[in-house]
């Protein structure tokens, strides 16, 4: 699993070029989903985040911070947000 798309296709160029596989040999998932998925050659597997979620959650927390008083610190915050899987060849099953 790596962090984004562009992380996840140097790897699996890095792979390609080691004579490895993928799926076939290790499976490849990226968490951004930005859209680059389907257009390279072995198709990514992404978790698909919303970025305006992401963004409005964001803002929230930081106007929170902005507006609170010197000495008191807004909590600490658990966010769950909403996510898509979109399972492409870089994980298949054979």
């Amino acid at each position: 699993m790596l962090a984004s798309d562009s992380q996840a296709r140097g790897a699996m160029r890095a792979l390609k070029e080691s004579s490895i596989s993928v799926p076939e040999s290790i499976k490849i998932l990226s968490m951004t989903g930005i859209q680059i998925g389907d257009m390279i050659e072995t198709s990514l597997t992404s978790v698909e985040l919303t970025g305006e979620e992401i963004g409005a959650e964001a803002a929230t927390m930081l106007i929170r911070a902005i507006e609170a008083s010197p000495d008191h610190k807004p909590p600490l915050q658990h966010l769950t947000l909403s996510a898509q899987l979109a399972e492409r060849e870089s994980t298949a099953m054979n």
